[in-house]
């Protein structure tokens, strides 16, 4: 098949959190800590309210606004605070504490070289990574994973999707700011429940990285142990 976009999830693919928790997980807890001091408020409900805001935002997308902007709404809202202080928080926050993730954060030694060697290819390349962190986050993340120097053709992020994973839209929006169609693009990442499954619902072709050799059935189009090994088989994609 004619390829035109590879789609390429971000942590757990292209970069790589050594850490006893999952990003996610220590994000909320430190940004949940961030606002409770700042606003006053207890630390396990500012928690719950995050939890429940990403809920309700990856299960109904905001699509006329950004995902940023329906999650400030949203947990403004919800924790009763002024929506313009919050944001102000919110910044500082990637600003300063966002970079604490910096030292178990590293880059699979193999992304620039794949990267580099698909976009010579005439193969436009995204970051599909879950859109629930704003850009100078996601931008922080590619810098540390050492892909931030490529032409993308799009990045998405809170402040640039307006849907978020595992909505099938989130991929959607993709497909139409590459100007791409999802019979000509696959999606390489590491989780079959955000990566995977939605990417094949409406018809992208998909690459499982498994770098541990956890799944067994994966219903992804093809399983890799190691991100080079996707250049062994680009040949399944594209007619010579």
């Amino acid at each position: 098949m004619p390829l035109e976009l590879v789609m390429f999830d971000l942590d757990g693919t292209l970069g790589i959190f050594k850490h006893a928790e999952r990003l996610d997980q220590v994000l909320l807890r430190e940004y949940s800590r961030k606002l409770s001091k700042a606003f006053n408020l207890e630390i396990n409900y500012v928690a719950k309210v995050l939890l429940d805001v990403v809920f309700e935002v990856k299960m109904v997308p905001p699509e006329r606004i950004t995902v940023a902007e329906a999650m400030l709404n949203k947990i403004a809202e919800k924790l009763g605070v002024n929506r313009v202080a919050l944001e102000k928080v919110t910044d500082d926050f990637y600003s300063n504490e966002f970079d604490f993730l910096k030292r178990d954060y590293s880059g699979d030694p193999s992304a620039p070289t794949v990267i580099q060697k698909l976009l010579d290819m005439g193969i436009k390349v995204a970051i599909a990574t879950d859109p629930i962190v704003r850009r100078t986050g996601v931008l922080k993340r590619l810098k540390w994973a050492g892909v931030s120097d490529f032409p993308y053709c799009f990045i998405s992020s809170a402040d640039d999707s307006h849907a978020a994973k595992p909505h099938p839209k989130f991929y959607e929006e993709i497909l139409e700011k590459c100007n791409s169609n999802a019979e000509f693009t696959i999606m390489v990442g590491d989780r079959i429940d955000n990566d995977i499954l939605p990417a094949k619902k409406i018809g992208i072709k998909t690459v499982l990285l498994d770098r541990n050799r956890e799944h067994g059935d994966s219903m992804a189009d093809f399983v890799i142990v190691d991100l080079k090994d996707l250049l062994d088989i680009m040949k399944n994609f594209i007619k010579t």
